[in-house]
């Protein structure tokens, strides 16, 4: 049991005498329980209550036993059995209570808290009286505003043989009493919270805290009641009641079937089946996680949660009736998602530029490396997504001639994982040149022989610089010169011709001719 505060007391009899001085207001004379089961019924699923409050309870996995401390027992298994005794104003024991039960332990409890009886409230009892506890001894519990409040024992109760347990509190001391003998006391002051919870005997929904053993001759009071009382009621045994059990249901629900995974995650299953049948009507559902009960379902389906990424669980389910008959159990493996990859791949190296154009520029790197596997690349132009690419090689297209830019990339893997960016500077070829050298000026003739004619001319000007020019004999290119000046030859002598001159630059732009 995890107490949220735990206020322990565990008196020896000096303290028991001085509590006794100081303790404030006196025991009340029993005036009748508001609840009280003598646990004879010997068959069926419910337990009748002595008392005129008719807080009658149904039984979970428990079995009918002849060998009580007082005519019959109920036996309860340890790890799933209990009484559900429904909320009622009567249980609502605000200003005071007394607690009271037989019980026989089957085995050595330990240290394993054991519930006797136990009034639940969300994640804590608001009363509650157990067998044993984390100090190997019985216990009697209390819902306090700091957490809840435990006077504890002084020694185990003994296996295979029976003892009185009871625990009392007037609103001021709460007492734990052994075979009739006060044990322990603990002052406690305030005002019990008032809960829908159900009463539980043999063990708990809120903690899951099970009595392996035989219970007999329960008792609840809403007042303290004297020690005397205490030892009348521990040697009188609860008289049974007059009401004749319904015919035992001993017919179990069909076992349910069609168990499957509906939806998995990393760390949690659903799990769906066909629903069971019954000759009654089923109750619910009992689910199992590896062999252990981790909860109940009234309905065909259950998420079990808190499950390790990755790894594979057996998973059963059972039906149970109101009458405690519980049906075989099916089961089947599942294993949950593999455990997200958080790791983000190595950052692209040795990024470089290769092939640059006037409008292009090719990059590449060194594959990055990741825990599962690279998925891909984005690359980035100036900080802006320019596009992924599978491989270590890219091309950034439509760029401006002679411009720097930003060049980047990062590698990602299929969980969405990002490495930091890798970046350079690069820039593109100069813009294309197009414009032509100016035309050359005063192309003139100067000596000529019966073959040959020499001219000359004004040198052209170009933007980057003139390479060269061209000389045409009747629109025909004869040769080219890097000089102002050529001589056309093997001319026929007498002969007029149309001589020519254009100058062109190393883009390969062509200026007019001068003829």
């Amino acid at each position: 049991m995890h107490l949220r505060t735990v206020i322990m007391a565990t008196a020896t009899l000096a303290a028991i005498v001085i509590g006794l001085a100081t303790s404030s207001p006196l025991h009340a004379a029993a005036s009748g329980p508001v609840a009280a089961y003598s646990f004879d019924e010997g068959a069926g699923a419910t337990v009748h209550d002595a008392s005129p409050q008719g807080n009658d309870g149904t039984t979970r996995d428990t079995s009918w036993s002849s060998a009580g401390k007082s005519g019959g027992a109920l036996a309860f298994n340890g790890s799933s059995s209990w009484v559900t005794v429904p909320d009622a104003p009567s249980l609502d024991l605000t200003k005071g209570f007394t607690l009271e039960a037989w019980v026989k332990p089957a085995t050595d409890l330990g240290s394993a808290w054991a519930t006797i009886l136990f009034k639940e409230q969300l994640n804590d009892p608001v009363y509650g009286l157990y067998a044993n506890s984390d100090t190997a001894s019985p216990a009697g519990v209390m819902s306090v505003p700091s957490g809840t409040a435990a006077v504890r024992g002084l020694a185990p109760l003994p296996a295979d043989v029976w003892s009185f347990v009871a625990v009392s509190w007037d609103g001021g001391t709460l007492r734990l009493f052994v075979n009739g003998i006060k044990v322990s006391i603990h002052s406690v002051s305030g005002t019990l919270p008032i809960s829908s919870g159900p009463l539980r005997v043999g063990g708990n929904g809120v903690r899951g805290e099970w009595f392996d053993g035989l219970i007999d001759d329960v008792r609840i009071y809403n007042q303290s009641i004297s020690g005397t009382n205490i030892r009348i009621d521990m040697n009188t045994p609860v008289a049974p009641t007059a009401a004749t059990p319904p015919p035992a249901d001993v017919v179990p629900p069909t076992a349910p079937t069609g168990l499957a995974a509906a939806n998995v995650a990393p760390s949690s299953i659903t799990a769906t089946w066909v629903p069971s049948t019954d000759n009654v009507g089923v109750v619910g559902y009992d689910l199992y996680q590896d062999g252990l009960l981790v909860g109940t379902s009234t309905t065909p389906v259950f998420t079990f949660t808190g499950l390790s990424c990755g790894t594979s669980y057996a998973l059963g389910v059972d039906a149970f009736d109101a009458a405690g008959n519980i049906s075989g159990r099916q089961s089947t493996t599942v294993a949950t998602l593999p455990c997200p990859d958080t790791s983000a791949p190595s950052v692209p190296p040795a990024l470089a530029a290769g092939a640059i154009g006037s409008d292009s520029i090719t990059v590449s790197w060194t594959p990055s490396t990741d825990n599962v596997g690279v998925a891909g690349y984005t690359l980035f132009r100036d900080g802006v997504n320019a596009g992924t690419t599978s491989s270590a090689l890219f091309t950034f297209a439509g760029l401006a001639c002679g411009t720097s830019y930003v060049l980047g990339v990062d590698a990602f893997d299929a969980a969405g994982n990002t490495s930091a960016v890798s970046s350079i500077t690069a820039a593109t070829a100069p813009c294309p040149d197009t414009t032509p050298p100016t035309p050359p000026g005063g192309l003139a003739a100067g000596a000529s022989t019966g073959a040959s004619i020499d001219t000359s001319w004004t040198a052209s000007t170009d933007n980057v610089g003139v390479t060269g020019y061209t000389v045409l004999q009747d629109g025909v290119s004869v040769g080219t010169t890097t000089t102002t000046a050529f001589t056309f030859t093997g001319l026929s002598c007498g002969t007029g011709y149309v001589l020519a001159v254009q100058a062109f630059d190393s883009a390969g732009n062509v200026s007019a001719q001068t003829s």
